[in-house]
């Protein structure tokens, strides 16, 4: 199963390889949120970097200087995953990292999003995204995915998705409108006409453990690792 944290680090990297509109501000949560896990999984397996090697780092990360010493590093700083040491005129001298194991670095999505205040907007377009990435679903099924924040941000969320080409909406032959995630199910129109069959909750259950078991097979990591790079979902 894709965890939120592997999602923002998708979301994220592909939002920066887009020109900045006012749906990618209306999303910035998200992108930030990718930028600090970014630089807690470059930094985990080291002790203590120079600030001269965190800077190169970040800038691999396509993360700027400025940024990642006002926001991104007390960000984890705050959450307890790294020590900045400065010089006496504020400058950054070293970092420390206490990166925690990926597990309990997974798990810390809720935690992150409550110190950047994330909008329900925001945690719905995240919802949306894990799910239209498990499979290809039904327009209003997608809405339900993140409803748990709001029908209205849902919409909303749903709206940012498609505009970000994060999320693509097709219409079946009987009218029926599918969402999926471009970047997972590239090329299986099939597999999208398909999953609008799905009636009901226990059928959807049962496509989507396929579906999930497919994904998660040797033969399905060779092909997609073959297709062209869109800039979209990623796993660390």
């Amino acid at each position: 199963m894709i965890s939120d944290a592997q999602l923002i680090l998708g979301f994220s990297g592909h939002l920066t390889a887009y020109s900045p509109s006012a749906v990618h501000a209306e999303l910035e949560t998200l992108r930030f949120a990718g930028q600090v896990y970014e630089m807690a999984w470059r930094l985990r397996n080291a002790q203590v970097s120079s600030a001269d090697r965190v800077r190169a780092i970040g800038i691999e990360a396509k993360i700027g200087p400025l940024d990642l010493d006002r926001y991104v590093l007390p960000t984890l700083e705050q959450l307890g995953w790294v020590q900045c040491d400065r010089r006496p005129d504020g400058g950054l001298a070293s970092v420390s990292a206490f990166v925690p194991q990926s597990a309990e670095l997974l798990s810390a999505t809720d935690r992150l999003f409550g110190m950047l205040l994330a909008t329900p907007t925001q945690r719905a377009a995240l919802e949306i995204m894990l799910a239209t990435s498990i499979q290809p679903l039904e327009r209003q099924a997608a809405l339900q995915a993140g409803s748990g924040h709001g029908d209205e941000a849902a919409e909303r969320a749903l709206s940012c998705l498609i505009t970000v080409n994060l999320v693509r909406e097709v219409q079946s032959e009987d009218g029926r409108v599918a969402v999926f995630n471009p970047n997972v199910w590239v090329g299986d129109a099939e597999m999208v006409t398909a999953a609008l069959r799905t009636e009901d909750a226990r059928v959807r259950r049962e496509v989507g453990a396929l579906t999930g078991e497919v994904m998660a097979s040797p033969v399905f990591r060779r092909s997609t690792s073959r297709a062209p790079s869109s800039g979209g979902t990623t796993s660390p």
